[in-house]
């Protein structure tokens, strides 16, 4: 039992590091106070989160007034804010509570009570006020004024009524005058027993600029069932109603863990959602597992709440965390975000109702902030005072510590080193500490290599490498950027590939100037050159479309640079893992044990394609290409050649040994040894 509350204990600490984006506040030379959260008791926490543009503390004085509220009830909770934008916090456990040394302002003032017991329906009273400082006071505040209720009756996908686990209510205020600022109580109340309703208590919600939003977890039931989140805003606020939902406008989403190429633990905890854990008394969960999860999406796109995350407790050998980025189920789509902020452009994570996590290879997410004289690498994905810089393919965060840096000044190495994450209380933390990325050095030109080598790849090793090349001594200092890196097949993002799919890589790059040039290639396992697949751009992604390839890892590599001649390459080594098709009418064979003549790529192309094949011993090869009507058009192979993959290039525009002007049209592709021939059809667009 002790060992299980303190599992549990460790979990509720983990969890209450709320993840955020401080490099926001960074970017835009505002202060960033650090999320606080506090736990009431044990089924109320407060969470207070504030991005502020004034200075810290600027409404207290060492002269100023006192306030003095007072309550005909046990207050559990005093959050108050003043015009000056700064918030206070008091853990009023009895029926007064004073704020000393004020200055004159408008404050707004919420006192929480809640009950368990009476009628035997969970709810929770609010008290809102909003008062007028002049000099000292006192402000009284009665239970009776709460006369107005809100009752939650909310429904599951097939009209039965949802058991309620976790009920949060937030009053945020996002944008104010004089510079960016975010503000926000959060009150998240959990039911220790699953309900089926829940009333709220209150005399009025605060006025705007003041968002006030809700938002209710189920789980059904517990360990078998089911997640629900549902969200919205507190329209008519200051009136009694009833909170319904409507199951037609649930989306869904197949959530799978199982991390077959990350070293974890076989057995884990869950904790789905922001700062709490909703799961209950869930015992452990065994690899994999499977979880459907269901939204309402006609809540406001904007609210916050709208927004989730999920994160991974593995209690293992290492007891790391596993976690991604905050997410939204849309229709078709599940989206991606990066930040608090509702109206931020998400990103894809997948374009199907199936979602898996912990996929490999890994991708760079580091992003440059250098100045003339100081190399630093930040991030816009980390847990509370920490950042990531590589990420799975649906931007989770894996626990694979330490990376290497090096730094080199021309032909000089600067730094050599292991980067550590950050360790709380011999707990491990979800990345790194912002500080030690931060290398003071001269002005000049510098080549910065990042290496993750603690990665796998359908149960082989592999590494993840970042090389960019910048120069300190120009206005632009800093390479190209990723948010994203996703391999598919059809739509379904995995790293095990065979022909029967359509198989594609996209990826964002992104510059602070702008982009000069973006390239993708490929390479087999065995082999010391890389092709390049052709890329298109549509919706802000760079997408590139992978040949019929043999059987086999292979690896890949992005190369970017912008009009500064700063670059960014990003090597996964193997990227995935190819495997041959079972079709009776395209069977690839072994690459290493028989010959094979692949399809071109691109195809259809203009002027270039690339022709490979594979001999498994010394052969003389013919490679020649014929026209519709048998004609010879090119000789491309005459000779012979050692065993293994070899690569031609077939130019459209340029035929030194062509009997004629090739057109477009449809060629045909011949190769002839002593033992094997085929031919393969292609197409020249011109």
């Amino acid at each position: 039992m002790i060992e299980h509350l303190t599992c549990k204990l460790l979990i509720l600490l983990n969890i209450l590091l709320i993840w955020n984006i401080s490099n926001n506040a960074q970017s835009v030379g505002i202060e960033s106070r650090p999320n606080t959260h506090i736990i009431i008791d044990e089924n109320v926490s407060l969470n207070q989160s504030q991005t502020s543009s004034t200075p810290k503390n600027r409404a207290i004085s060492s002269d100023g007034y006192t306030l003095v509220i007072q309550a005909d009830y046990e207050m559990k909770m005093i959050w108050m804010m003043n015009n000056y934008k700064e918030d206070f916090f008091g853990g009023a456990a009895g029926r007064e509570y004073s704020f000393y040394n004020l200055q004159k302002g408008t404050y707004q003032i919420i006192s929480l009570y809640y009950d368990l017991k009476i009628d035997n329906r969970y709810f929770m009273t609010l008290f809102y006020k909003e008062l007028e400082l002049t000099g000292n006071d006192t402000l009284e505040i009665n239970y009776a004024d709460a006369d107005k209720e809100k009752v939650f009756k909310l429904k599951r996908i097939d009209n039965s009524p949802l058991l309620m686990s976790t009920i949060d209510f937030s009053f945020y205020n996002s944008s104010l005058p004089g510079g960016i600022s975010y503000t926000r109580l959060d009150l998240n109340y959990d039911l220790p027993v699953l309900k089926e309703e829940f009333t709220l208590k209150y005399n009025k919600f605060p006025n705007e600029p003041f968002e006030n939003e809700w938002r209710v977890i189920g789980k059904q039931p517990i360990n078998k069932g089911d997640f629900y989140i549902l969200n919205g805003d507190f329209t008519n606020s200051n009136t009694d109603s009833i909170i319904e939902n409507y199951p037609e406008n649930y989306s869904h989403a197949n959530f799978r863990y199982n991390f077959p190429d990350t070293a974890v633990a076989s057995t884990l905890h869950v904790a789905f959602f922001p700062w709490n854990h909703s799961y209950l008394d869930d015992p452990s969960y065994n690899l994999p597992l499977e979880l459907s999860v269901y939204q309402d999406t006609s809540a406001n796109i904007e609210l916050s709440y709208s927004k989730f995350f999920n994160q991974i407790d593995l209690k293992g050998d290492g007891g790391e965390d596993i976690a991604t980025i905050k997410m939204r189920l849309a229709e078709d789509k599940v989206y991606g975000f990066t930040s608090n902020e509702g109206k931020q452009e998400p990103i894809i994570l997948s374009e199907t109702e199936n979602v898996t996590f912990g996929l490999t290879p890994t991708y760079w997410f580091g992003k440059y902030e250098n100045t003339d004289n100081k190399i630093q690498i930040r991030s816009s994905w980390g847990s509370s005072n920490t950042i990531q810089l590589f990420l799975s393919q649906t931007n989770d965060a894996l626990p694979q510590y330490p990376n290497e840096i090096k730094i080199m000044a021309e032909d000089s190495l600067v730094v050599d080193k292991e980067i550590l994450s950050v360790v709380y209380r011999d707990y491990p933390s979800m990345g790194y500490d912002p500080d030690s990325l931060i290398y003071p050095v001269n002005s000049g030109k510098y080549r910065v290599t990042v290496t993750n080598d603690k990665s796998e790849v359908a149960k082989r090793a592999a590494s993840t490498i970042s090389i960019a090349d910048f120069d300190l001594g120009e206005p632009d200092k800093n390479p190209p950027y990723m948010k994203l890196f996703q391999i598919l097949a059809a739509k379904n993002l995995t790293n095990r590939l065979n022909s029967e799919e359509i198989n594609t890589i996209r990826f964002s790059m992104e510059d602070d100037n702008r982009l000069n040039r973006v390239q993708l290639f490929y390479k087999a396992e065995d082999d010391s050159s890389w092709s390049e697949i052709h890329l298109t751009f549509e919706d802000s992604l760079y997408q590139g479309e992978l040949p019929v390839l043999p059987g086999g890892y292979y690896s890949l590599k992005i190369a970017a640079s912008d009009i500064s001649n700063n670059n960014l390459s990003v090597i996964m080594e193997p990227a995935f893992l190819y495997t041959n098709t079972t079709s009776a009418d395209d069977h690839i064979p072994d690459v290493k044990s028989q010959y094979y003549l692949f399809n071109n790529y691109p195809n259809p192309f203009n002027p270039v394609t690339v022709i490979s094949y594979n001999l498994p011993e010394q052969s003389f090869v013919s490679l020649k290409v014929y026209d519709v009507l048998g004609r010879e058009v090119v000789r491309l192979v005459s000779e012979e050649q050692s065993p293994g993959i070899h690569k031609v290039n077939f130019d459209g525009s340029n035929l030194p040994y062509s009997r004629q002007c090739i057109q477009s049209g449809v060629y045909y592709v011949t190769i002839n040894t002593k033992t094997y021939n085929k031919t393969i059809k292609v197409m020249l667009l011109k």
